[in-house]
C-alpha cells in the first residue's frame, strides 16, 4: 500500500497531504534503508511525532498536561480514576519494526542510533516482532553512559538499560476508529465545527452537556491503550488500539 493510500484512510485529501509536504509539516526521511514519513506538525487528526510507512501509522506519543499545583491540578484534569507511575529519568523511545528493520524513535519521530543499536541488548527483537506483527513497545532507556542525558536513576550504575512501560500496534483504521468513535472525516468535520464554537464560547455549553459523564463506563485514554473502570463490578479492563 502506497503512502498516500495510507494517510488517505484518516480523511486526509491530497490537496492537504501535498501542502503538508511542501510546508515541511510531514518530512520524508530515512534511515539504513528504509523510508518513513516525519509529522512535524499536526495534520488532520495525526498530531505531531506520528510516522507514517506504507506498512501502517505508528502514532504520536500521548502527551498529558502538567500540574502545577497538584491538589487543584488533580481536581481540574481528572475526573476519573487513574495511575500513577514512577518517571524514569532517561529519554523515551517506541521501538517498531519496520520494512523487516527494529528502530527506535524519538518523541519527535527521529530514528536514535544509539538505541537503535542497543535495543537488542534488551529484548529478542526477532522473536518479540515476529510473534506480535505491528507491535509498538514504548519506553524510556536511562543510565548513566546515555548519550543525551546527564542524569539518570540512581538504581542504573553503570552502562545503560531500557525500561518498558507500555506497547501498543502500528495503527490500521478500523483500529483507530474503534479508538476514536467515529469515523476520520467525522473528527475532522467536529474540529471544524469546535473551532468556530469556540470563539463563539459554544464549547463551554458543549462540555456540561458532553457525553463523558453520560458513558455507563468511566475510562481513562492514555494515547496507546483505553483503561476501563466498570463502575458495577468495579473492575479494571484495557483495550488495546
Amino acid at each position: 500500500m502506497g503512502i498516500y493510500e495510507i494517510v488517505s484512510q484518516f480523511g486526509i485529501q491530497e490537496i492537504l497531504w501535498q501542502e503538508s509536504i511542501d510546508k515541511h509539516d510531514v518530512v520524508c526521511d530515512e534511515y539504513d534503508g528504509v523510508v518513513f514519513y516525519r509529522v512535524t506538525k499536526k495534520i488532520g487528526v495525526l498530531e505531531k511525532g506520528a510516522i507514517i510507512t506504507e506498512e501502517g501509522v505508528v502514532l504520536d506519543f500521548p502527551r498529558i498536561a502538567r500540574i502545577l499545583h497538584l491538589e487543584n491540578g488533580l481536581h481540574k484534569i481528572y475526573s476519573h480514576p487513574f495511575y500513577v507511575e514512577e518517571k524514569v529519568d532517561g529519554y523515551n523511545l517506541r521501538i517498531v519494526r519496520i520494512q523487516g528493520r527494529v528502530l527506535a524513535f524519538s518523541r519527535g519521530a527521529y530514528v536514535c542510533p544509539f538505541s537503535t543499536d542497543r535495543v537488542t541488548d534488551f529484548i529478542d527483537v526477532k522473536s518479540v516482532f515476529d510473534e506480535n506483527p505491528g507491535l509498538i513497545i514504548c519506553g524510556e532507556f536511562a543510565g548513566p553512559d546515555n548519550p543525551y542525558n546527564i542524569e539518570h536513576p540512581p538504581y542504573v550504575k553503570e552502562d545503560v538499560r531500557f525500561f518498558a512501560f507500555d506497547e501498543s500496534n502500528a495503527t490500521d483504521i478500523t483500529d483507530y476508529i474503534k479508538f476514536l468513535g467515529d469515523s476520520p472525516a467525522d473528527i475532522q468535520s467536529e474540529e471544524g465545527n469546535n473551532e468556530s464554537q469556540s470563539e463563539e464560547g459554544g464549547n463551554e455549553s458543549q462540555s456540561e452537556e458532553g457525553g463523558e459523564d453520560s458513558q455507563s463506563e468511566d475510562s481513562i485514554q492514555s494515547g496507546f491503550l483505553s483503561l476501563y473502570f466498570n463502575s458495577t463490578t468495579k473492575q479494571w479492563s484495557k483495550d488495546y488500539f
